[in-house]
């Protein structure tokens, strides 16, 4: 009788620790993919590409623990291999030290698992501030007559 019970115990212990696998905390979902792919792209400054530096992809989060991975960007170029799922970036070079204002640090790329592309503008392009206005907007109106009255008065109807 006792084998009988840890036999039908284990199965529902099972199901049970599976249904709850992953309803533990209030994190969202991480990517805890150890794949691997390319990401390409340009790094410009003030509308010209960086001379050098280096960019940082860092795949770690929670689900997973990963090295930063670095690569040169030259003429404004790069390319680096990371792992799928969200990548931190951050930007680095003699330009940005000159310039603190430009720098480029807690963005965040997807990498696709067939690879990405992500072109960096420093500064980043600014939003347009909102613009909040208390007073009605002029609408246009038609001031145009319709085609089928006559500019000029008849005859008859001159004076």
């Amino acid at each position: 009788m006792k084998m009988m019970r840890w036999m039908l115990m284990g199965p529902a212990a099972a199901t049970v620790a599976i249904s709850l696998w992953g309803c533990t905390d209030d994190r969202p979902a991480a990517e805890a993919s150890r794949a691997e792919a390319k990401v390409t792209g340009t790094v410009k400054i003030h509308g010209k590409p960086m001379a050098s530096g280096e960019i940082t992809f860092n795949p770690a989060n929670y689900q997973r623990e990963a090295e930063p991975r670095k690569a040169a960007i030259k003429n404004g170029s790069y390319e680096i291999t990371t792992l799928v799922g969200q990548n931190s970036v951050l930007v680095s070079g003699p330009e940005i030290a000159r310039e603190p204002e430009l720098g480029y640090a807690a963005q965040s790329i997807d990498v696709s698992a067939s690879g990405s592309t992500l072109n960096i503008e420093l500064p980043p392009a600014q939003q347009p501030a909102p613009t909040t206005t208390t007073e009605p907007t002029a609408t246009a109106t038609d001031t145009t007559k319709p085609t089928t009255e006559p500019t000029t008065k008849p005859k008859s109807e001159q004076p």
